[in-house]
């Protein structure tokens, strides 16, 4: 009896597992990009507000983070492979749609305040980061996004009244952008194996 055998059907689920695996990489790859665009795009765009006064700025960025999102995202083959993919990609859409009435309507029209927006922006991203993380059941994805919420009610909570666009601002940077590159990262030696 070899204990270094594997009997046919274990190896058949192994390589079930494997192949799993190896699909939920590839459902999760090429989102870095989008992710820093409009990492970038949010934190160019408050710049633009709030120190040169130009909030035709999210005119030019809401449109072009929008635009390229998309381009990268089918380039990359993003969200055709799985049904997960495809369910994700559809979260992910929905966000930058809503996200766009916001910009270029409802906060230029004085529906929404820049608190307002901030809120809903924390929430609707930390639900975006949970739901990624339910269906590709990746832990970090389900984390950022309880700390996504926490940053909105923690801005709800606590009485400061510039705090919720500092907590916006360093979300921004560090949940959107910062798992952005981490993902562009993770993906480039991947990518390279394939060229």
């Amino acid at each position: 009896m070899e204990g270094t055998q594997i009997p046919s059907t274990a190896r058949g689920r192994l390589e079930l597992i494997e192949e799993m695996i190896a699909d939920g990489r590839r459902t999760t790859e090429g989102w870095g990009g989008p992710l820093v665009l409009w990492g970038l795009g949010h934190l160019g765009g408050l710049a633009g507000n709030r120190w040169a006064h130009a909030y035709w700025a999210w005119y030019v960025i809401v449109p072009t983070c929008f635009v390229g999102s998309l381009v990268l995202l089918r380039r990359g083959s993003v969200g055709k492979r799985t049904f997960a993919g495809r369910a994700v990609h559809a979260v992910w859409t929905a966000e930058m749609v809503g996200l766009s009435i916001l910009d270029l309507i409802a906060v230029p029209s004085h529906r929404l305040g820049g608190d307002g927006y901030d809120l809903f922006f924390l929430c609707s991203m930390g639900t975006c980061m949970y739901v990624n993380g339910v269906v590709l059941r990746w832990p970090l994805c389900t984390w950022l996004g309880f700390t996504w919420w926490g940053g909105a009610v923690a801005g709800i909570v606590l009485p400061v009244p510039w705090l919720m666009g500092w907590i916006w601002l360093v979300a921004t940077a560090v949940l959107q952008l910062g798992f952005g590159i981490y993902l562009v990262v993770r993906d480039r030696p991947h990518a390279r194996e394939e060229a």
